[in-house]
């Protein structure tokens, strides 16, 4: 059994739990939030979305030195213009099909960074963990690819019998870095560089409120007549 076709609006809130990293410490601030607007259309049990979506995103991280006990803190903020062109699969849970459930699968191009600037900073720590010798460090982060993916399962719900309510999970994942982290460090007596590369991945819950388009459109039509 299918739902009807056609055109809706779809509106996402959500929040990522990002993962840990080799050689990284990520606090409770790891914490991204999102929300957005999407174009949708349904044809049978299929549907097709295309959005826009804002993500921000505090972070602080802590690097340990791959080379010596040492740590490197950066702190700083990701805010991003992302569309997601998205595929969900969807099957009734009853006969009145008001409740369904269903997978789905997002390609995200992250467009535009909304900072002025990636992040960078300088800072301090000391040598093997000890408060014999300090080194100072500088730190810059690049963007390495605009690309993130997420695959998940949904619930749907009738609401107000014209719309629904959706309940997703998802897994987000890369095939490769999305940002690079570079370091240069000084101290008394040397010098190095090194880098850490990290993912836009982890676990992901979002809600989101769909309305038929000729829904939105009658409800127009009945105020002009009014």
């Amino acid at each position: 059994m299918s739902e009807k076709d056609g055109d809706y609006l779809f509106f996402n809130i959500g929040v990522r739990k990002h993962e840990y990293e080799a050689n990284t410490n990520l606090d409770n601030q790891n914490l991204s939030g999102l929300f957005g607007l999407n174009y949708g259309v349904n044809r049978s049990s299929l549907s097709y979305e295309i959005g826009v979506n804002f993500i921000y995103h505090t972070y602080e991280k802590v690097v340990f030195d791959p080379n010596f006990e040492s740590k490197f803190s950066t702190i700083g903020r990701v805010n991003s213009l992302v569309v997601p062109v998205s595929i969900r699969y969807s099957i009734p849970l009853n006969a009145s099909q008001r409740l369904r459930f269903g997978a789905n699968f997002t390609a995200n191009w992250i467009a535009k960074d909304i900072n002025d600037s990636l992040g960078e900073g300088k800072g301090y720590s000391f040598l093997n963990s000890s408060d014999s010798e300090k080194f100072y460090y500088e730190w810059n982060e690049e963007m390495k690819s605009p690309f993130f993916f997420k695959a998940g399962i949904h619930v749907k719900m009738k609401f107000l019998n014209s719309s629904y309510l959706i309940f997703q999970a998802s897994q987000a994942f890369t095939f490769g870095p999305t940002r690079r982290f570079n370091f240069d460090w000084r101290s008394s007596n040397d010098q190095g560089q090194f880098h850490v590369d990290t993912r836009f991945n982890g676990f992901m819950v979002e809600m989101g409120y769909i309305i038929p388009i000729n829904v939105i459109g009658a409800k127009f039509t009945q105020k002009s007549e009014k």
